[in-house]
């Protein structure tokens, strides 16, 4: 008997960025797969709300105060049905060309899979293409230690939902550095995940995002996550060298960006 098509739970943390949020909410929407769209709200004093009532039953959602994004997507996972979870999140959107279709394909001839994954276009805040980044053919906890955003990003990874209930969901601790965590947890604890070549999502730059405004305390919490795994992975001679490599990079653009030498794409 053929496989059954897998569910997909789309949830959206979200937090002031109605600006955004329609754009994320069609993408998902334009997948045309078995789907159900939660938007988990930090309780938005913009035109959020407004957003959300103009999908009608077509997307489920809270808006409420939370703990801040960690705290949103476990909430929203919480909620979900879904057999895997696309966790993206309001300021992103899924690529043109329905990649979520090759994923439940792959997940269909594949039914053991639990992590999927593919490319992801960076985009500036227009939606401009900024640059495109090809993901690695195999994804191993080693790898996302040694160069963690080099590696894979979080809208291009779909995940079996009962995986992220087995690690515990994100840690609530922390504020930037949470899908380096979930990652080294899941991969950690399972081997059984396969790329599908195609750009999966959009990952918007721009100057609100988290992880630019607050690049040095960003910087500081992965480095806090690798110190909690540090026992876990063996880093072979090579891997130690680029650790190396990748961490001096990191700080030189930190340094960077705070200089005015570099400057966030808009």
């Amino acid at each position: 008997m053929p496989a059954q098509s897998p569910l997909f739970s789309f949830v959206i943390p979200n937090y002031n960025y109605g600006h955004y949020l329609g754009q994320c909410i069609d993408s998902c929407l334009a997948q045309d797969v078995d789907a159900e769209i939660l938007v988990i709200d930090g309780d938005s004093t913009d035109d959020t709300l407004s957003v959300l009532k103009s999908y009608g039953d077509r997307v489920r959602w809270v808006s409420e105060k939370d703990r801040g994004q960690s705290d949103a997507l476990n909430k929203g996972v919480a909620m979900a049905r879904g057999d895997f979870v696309a966790w993206i999140n309001s300021d992103d959107y899924y690529a043109a060309g329905q990649p979520l279709q090759k994923i439940a394909s792959r997940i269909k001839a594949e039914p053991e899979l639990d992590i999927i994954y593919g490319d992801v276009d960076y985009v500036k805040a227009s939606g401009e293409l900024y640059r495109h980044r090809r993901s690695p053919l195999k994804l191993t906890a080693e790898r996302v230690y040694v160069s963690p955003y080099q590696t894979i990003v979080q809208p291009e990874v779909i995940f079996r939902r009962t995986l992220f209930t087995r690690v515990g969901g994100l840690n609530l601790d922390h504020h930037f550095a949470m899908d380096l965590d979930l990652w080294l947890k899941m991969l950690t604890h399972t081997h059984q995940t396969a790329r599908v070549e195609a750009t999966i999502a959009c990952a918007r730059i721009h100057a609100q995002a988290k992880t630019r405004e607050f690049i040095k305390k960003c910087l500081a919490e992965i480095d806090v996550v690798r110190s909690l795994y540090k026992h876990k992975i063996s880093l072979s001679g090579w891997q130690t060298a680029q650790y190396g490599y990748y961490k001096a990079k990191a700080h030189l653009y930190e340094r960077a960006v705070r200089s005015g030498l570099h400057r966030v794409p808009s």
